[in-house]
């Protein structure tokens, strides 16, 4: 009998927690993390993909370190993901708030110089990542005023890419992009936190063609008021406070930009991504 009840507990104790997960809502977060991506590191990581289904084109408007996102997150976690849609492996479906680029088309001339799509699927449009980011991560930060529409959550993305102005930064400390020089990890984070005031998460691309640490993406925690802060411990948790990429103890290159040429493609296929552009 006491056996019997005890099984009851814990079923009910089961049932509760699986309850009350249920009903956590998709826009309780308490920070963001905002990723920053080197445009030249991106195309070599693409570029070095066994598989790959994207093409990597920089164009010349791009001189600067980029926005790669504004990502509402939890303590702890990855996400929330995709809120008011239907999330797949392939990605948010069916949302409540889906991406309208008319409605960030007053932007385009900002977001194409700093929060580019770096990366086009054959048959794809020039405005994929931008809708990626707006259904997987802006329809998450609804719930916060100043960015609660389409239009407020990409100006907020170019704000802080002014703020946080990492060629400046680096600049500053004699950082360059070079394939002749290197530098330490220390020498890097160390200009980060000089300029920033706390300690991002760096993330590199191991090239085996040039047996070289590409930096690639620079990651903020910003609490919601857009301030930097300390990211969240790091320890037991998943892929979003993943270990860095960038080994402490290996030299890290950070490859000059090279531009692309206008792509030529049939016109019974691939969208002409300068001419969309442009």
């Amino acid at each position: 009998m006491r056996m019997e009840t005890t099984l009851k507990s814990v079923v009910l104790l089961v049932l509760t927690m699986s309850c009350c997960n249920s009903f956590l809502l998709d826009d309780e977060w308490d920070h963001f993390v905002y990723a920053q991506q080197w445009p030249q590191t991106v195309c070599l990581d693409n570029d070095g993909q066994v598989n790959q289904t994207t093409k990597c084109s920089i164009l010349q408007e791009v001189k600067t370190w980029v926005v790669h996102g504004l990502w509402p997150t939890r303590v702890k976690t990855e996400g929330p993901n995709c809120c008011g849609c239907n999330e797949t492996s392939s990605g948010c479906h069916n949302c409540t708030r889906p991406f309208n680029f008319t409605l960030i088309q007053d932007l385009e001339p900002q977001l194409n110089e700093f929060w580019p799509n770096l990366l086009t699927k054959k048959h794809g449009t020039p405005y994929d990542f931008w809708k990626h980011e707006w259904e997987k991560h802006g329809t998450c930060g609804t719930s916060l005023d100043v960015i609660n529409s389409q239009h407020k959550y990409f100006v907020m993305g170019l704000k802080l890419n002014q703020k946080f102005d990492i060629l400046q930064a680096f600049l500053k400390h004699n950082i360059k992009p070079s394939l002749k020089v290197q530098y330490t990890y220390k020498s890097v984070m160390d200009a980060l936190i000089d300029t920033f005031g706390h300690q991002p998460l760096l993330e590199c691309y191991y090239s085996h063609t040039t047996n070289t640490s590409n930096l690639e993406s620079i990651e903020f925690c910003v609490s919601k008021n857009f301030d930097i802060m300390t990211c969240p411990s790091r320890n037991n948790i998943n892929r979003l406070y993943r270990e860095e990429t960038c080994w402490t103890k290996e030299n890290i290159t950070i490859p000059p930009l090279v531009y692309s040429n206008p792509i030529k493609v049939k016109k019974d296929i691939t969208v002409k991504l300068l001419e969309e552009l442009n």
